[in-house]
């Protein structure tokens, strides 16, 4: 439940991060989206959350995490393309109150799912309240240690979307990862040339877009 809820904290704010540096490229750099966004970051995760804490909906969180992995690169693409919606030509700028509906609509996705797990993993706790102090915890670990590794790999060493199809492969191994560590051997070099794939196939896709 751990490792899991580290992996919550690893995800929702790298997805955050690659998503607020997406529409400030997007939206011409302008930083009052970069609140709205988040304003819509936060009304995600709570209907996430809520959604999610309902008895009747049970979903392994492996699930949910492979879908998150699909979803991030998915919600950057269309964030990039979205200002097309409302403008002839890229590059023109559009109406303030129609990126601020573009801005909060982009994090819904990544957001509401990113709340969803979170009562997904407390589920498997066997004491409710000790497990959502644990998660806790850890999801805030995740988010330090995601938050600092995207800072300084985006731009840096990949694009924002390679680094959205890169978060989602790294959570999904660390995930499956097992703990024999004669496998770890093996399957961490899978991960590298994974990562060195997307390193070298993504910005064709990036020109692209």
């Amino acid at each position: 439940m751990n490792r899991k809820a580290f992996l919550l904290g690893f995800f929702s704010i790298g997805g955050q991060v690659l998503l607020l540096r997406e529409l400030v490229a997007s939206f011409n750099g302008d930083e009052l989206f970069i609140g709205t966004a988040l304003f819509g970051w936060l009304v995600a995760v709570a209907i996430g959350a809520g959604f999610g804490g309902m008895k009747k909906i049970k979903i392994s969180t492996l699930a949910l995490f492979i879908v998150g992995a699909l979803l991030l690169p998915l919600s950057i693409a269309l964030t990039r393309l979205s200002p097309l919606l409302r403008i002839s030509a890229p590059g023109e700028v559009i109406r303030f109150s129609t990126a601020v509906i573009l801005s909060m609509a982009a994090m819904l996705p990544v957001g509401f799912l990113s709340g969803w797990i979170f009562p997904a993993i407390t589920r498997e706790g066997h004491r409710p309240a000790k497990s959502i102090v644990q998660v806790y915890l850890f999801e805030g670990i995740g988010a330090f240690v995601g938050g600092v590794a995207i800072a300084a790999l985006t731009g840096f060493i990949f694009s924002t979307l390679a680094m959205a199809y890169a978060l989602g492969c790294v959570v999904l191994f660390l995930y499956l990862m097992p703990f024999d560590n004669r496998k770890i051997i093996v399957t961490i070099p899978i991960l590298l040339l994974v990562l060195v794939g997307i390193k070298i196939s993504i910005p064709f896709l990036d020109v692209r877009l």
